[in-house]
């Protein structure tokens, strides 16, 4: 997890907004019944109070479902919510 945020940390400020300067204050483990291979999402709190959460999987179908939404062009009434979405192809 921190070895992938070291090497996306340039992506993570364009994508998400992440300030460059952003260091690590806590990690929270979250999600106990939504695992994911194995693994935990992770709630990355950091010392300018931003937070990212990891998911340990792939989200592209997340991201596609977005788009889809997005195109029917939904009344403002019935827009959903959406976070930004950082999606990696090896991981």
């Amino acid at each position: 997890c921190f070895d992938r945020l070291r090497y996306d940390r340039e992506e993570l400020h364009h994508t998400l907004g992440l300030e460059r300067t952003a260091v690590i204050s806590r990690v929270e483990l979250v999600g106990l019944s939504d695992q994911h291979c194995s693994s935990r999402m992770l709630v990355l709190i950091f010392d300018n109070s931003q937070k990212l959460l990891y998911k340990p999987r792939d989200l592209s179908p997340d991201l596609l479902f977005h788009e889809f939404v997005t195109k029917l062009a939904l009344p403002e009434k019935y827009r959903l919510f959406f976070p930004r979405i950082l999606t990696r192809e090896a991981y």
